[in-house]
């Protein structure tokens, strides 16, 4: 199948784009991001899945499936208790049909000709998990910070020993090494909101770890996962897609903050080896949560079973080493 809007090393490419979060909130966005699928050419190319989280009124459901049923490629799939972001993508996975996994956030909107170059990568490079260039919407108006053609900084994705997320300028001395605008470059960590994965890959390394719960550390988890699983992640200047930043979370925690920690040390556990020391002096409550699980008679039940994850690690490795 050919389209002009698709290079020809994507163009038999079926992307399967899962949304999550709190799209009933936000429905500017989504509205204006499923008329761009839809009006553009390559649509019999998308699958759309819309993963309703259980964080939303209930009384919003039915206007959104009276809207949705305009829709052909959109399919909404609703969890049956409030259990989180991965368990969203999860399920929005499982029912993926396509080549291509495509993960973004509620708020979220598009630019048009934002997928053909991240399915471009992939096509070359099935382990490369790609995420676009994240530009701004106005968190009041929603106006889209336009892309704009003339040569401009780029951040990629960071974190420090608290496993914070963060945003910084890519240093000159690799920037200089791309020879022009359009040509990606890796990036340490994704934001994990926005990005793109061969579903076939996604399997290969375990996909989520599915133990982590509501919000919080499973971005730096995929990214620790693809880089030490022997993958690549990059950003793609050519992609454009806007993303609402927020002051705070609209959400709330189910069993308070303690969550994020949670998450964070099932992170810790697994993909940090020895240099784990460094976060749990960052992070007391992680440290608490670690001490007290060691305990007799304790068990590690407050922050889930590691069996599976550490045993998909161990594969892997074992794998990468046979290579």
């Amino acid at each position: 199948m050919t389209d002009d809007n698709f290079p020809e090393t994507g163009s038999g490419t079926i992307n399967r784009l899962t949304r999550d979060n709190d799209f009933l909130e936000e429905d500017t966005l989504w509205t204006r991001c499923t008329k761009l699928f839809c009006c553009s050419k390559g649509s019999s190319l998308l699958n759309q899945s819309l993963c309703d989280c259980k964080i939303a009124f209930d009384s919003l459901k039915e206007p959104l499936d009276t809207y949705v049923k305009q829709l052909q490629i959109v399919k909404i799939l609703r969890q049956v208790e409030r259990k989180g972001l991965v368990s969203a993508r999860l399920l929005g996975a499982a029912h993926a049909k396509g080549e291509v996994l495509t993960f973004l956030d509620a708020h979220c909107e598009c630019w048009p000709g934002w997928l053909e170059p991240l399915l471009e990568r992939i096509a070359l490079n099935q382990s490369r998990v790609v995420s676009p260039d994240i530009t701004t919407i106005d968190m009041h108006t929603f106006e889209f910070e336009r892309p704009t053609p003339q040569r401009q900084n780029h951040s990629y994705g960071v974190f420090n020993w608290a496993l914070i997320f963060n945003w910084e300028i890519v240093p000159q001395t690799k920037e200089v090494l791309r020879e022009d605008e359009t040509v990606p470059f890796r990036t340490p960590t994704i934001a994990g909101g926005l990005f793109s994965i061969s579903k076939a890959y996604f399997q290969h390394i375990g996909t989520y770890d599915e133990q982590m719960e509501i919000w919080g550390g499973e971005n730096l988890e995929m990214s620790f996962r693809v880089w030490m699983c022997g993958g690549q992640l990059e950003i793609v200047p050519c992609s454009i897609v806007g993303h609402v930043f927020r002051i705070e979370s609209p959400h709330s925690f189910p069993n308070g903050m303690e969550v994020v920690s949670r998450n964070q040390v099932r992170l810790a556990e697994v993909w940090m080896d020895d240099y784990k020391v460094f976060f749990y002096r960052r992070n007391m409550e992680a440290a608490r949560i670690v001490k007290e699980v060691r305990l007799p008679l304790n068990h590690t039940d407050f922050f889930g079973d590691l069996g599976r994850v550490i045993q998909v690690l161990q594969w892997l490795l074992a794998a990468r080493t046979q290579e």
